[in-house]
Formats: structure tokens, C-alpha cells, sequence
């Protein structure tokens, strides 16, 4: 007796609409849950020893940016993924009539909806300027490591060395009061 995929189990979504940025997150909730939690967990870890780190800076947005910052490249396997589910299977979207603004307003969403919990969370848990700088930060970092994707291919050792050296240089900027220019330079950037 042939078993139905995983995916084929999730009934409660079959009739919902399915917007293309959506896919991926279909995807995510169909057959990459362990990584998806793992990644979470990996997020609130971070959250959790940044704010144990500095208890005084709450206020800071110099924290709230490496929070942003923190939670961007926890999430650098996610992103990776999405970058081969879309060679893997929505290699025809490249013939669709989509501009550059089209695809950055779709990868956005996707990425706003992978992230949603800490962008609520940095929104929620700051002065509204601070989680907004911080929201935009944790956003632009995120579609400016897919958009190295792009660039690298997808070879996982190039891909997480530029990561982690963007990372590095991110991090310094911002621990100079720089975190504002840096959310806006990323998102441009991406």
C-alpha cells in the first residue's frame, strides 16, 4: 500500500489561495518543520543571552540591532533553502513577466512571514523608532543574504563564508551607532 506524501496530509490548506512569495512557506510547513523550530529556538537563544548580556541597554538601538542582526543570519538555512526550492521547483518563474520590484516585494513577504515572530517581537518589545530600525534591520540583512545567493550560487561553503563576513562587518557598524544607515543600505542593497 503506497503512503500519501506529507504534504498531501495538509487538508486544512488545499483550498486556500496560494500566492507565489507563499509557496516556500507551504513548503516550511509541509516538510522542513524540525529546521524551521530549530531555527526559532536558535533566534530566542539568541534574544534571550543578548538581553542577559547587557541588561542595561534595553533602550539601546545599538542592542536591538544585534538582536536584528543575530536573528537575520540564525536564519541563514532557511534562506538557503529557499534558494533551492526555488532552482528546484519554481525554476519557471524566471519566463514570468515579474520586474526586479515585483520579485523584491515578493521575496519581502516571504521573508516577513518567515521572520514574523521576531519582527512582532522587536516591534512590540522596543520604543517604536528602536523596533522599527530593529524590524528593518533583522528584514533588509535577511533579503540582503538571499540576494548573495544569487551571487554565489548555491555553494553552501562560499554562501556562509560571505555570511559570516557580512555578518561580522555588520556587527562592528552597528556597535558604532550606525544601525539606521545599515537597515536602509541593506534593504537597498538587496
Amino acid at each position: 500500500m503506497v503512503k500519501p506524501d506529507k504534504i498531501a496530509s495538509l487538508t486544512w490548506a488545499r483550498n486556500w489561495p496560494k500566492p507565489l512569495f507563499s509557496l516556500y512557506v507551504y513548503e516550511v510547513i509541509g516538510k522542513k518543520r524540525v529546521t524551521y523550530l530549530i531555527t526559532k529556538a536558535a533566534s530566542v537563544a539568541s534574544i534571550a543571552l543578548l538581553l542577559l548580556t547587557f541588561p542595561a541597554s534595553h533602550a539601546d538601538v545599538r542592542l536591538a540591532g544585534m538582536i536584528g542582526l543575530c536573528c537575520a543570519v540564525g536564519h541563514v538555512v532557511l534562506v538557503f533553502q529557499a534558494g533551492e526550492f526555488e532552482l528546484a521547483y519554481l525554476s519557471f518563474v524566471r519566463n514570468l513577466p515579474y520586474g526586479r520590484a515585483q520579485v523584491y516585494g515578493q521575496q519581502a513577504l516571504l521573508y516577513g512571514g518567515l521572520l514574523l515572530p521576531e519582527l512582532v517581537w522587536l516591534l512590540s518589545a522596543h520604543r517604536f523608532s528602536t523596533g522599527v530600525t530593529a524590524a528593518g534591520l533583522l528584514l533588509g540583512v535577511t533579503l540582503l543574504m538571499r540576494a548573495l545567493l544569487y551571487w554565489t550560487g548555491q555553494h553552501m561553503t562560499s554562501y556562509l563564508r560571505i555570511v559570516f563576513i557580512l555578518f561580522f562587518f555588520l556587527l562592528l557598524a552597528n556597535l558604532f551607532g550606525l544601525t539606521g544607515l545599515l537597515a536602509l543600505s541593506s534593504a537597498l542593497l538587496a
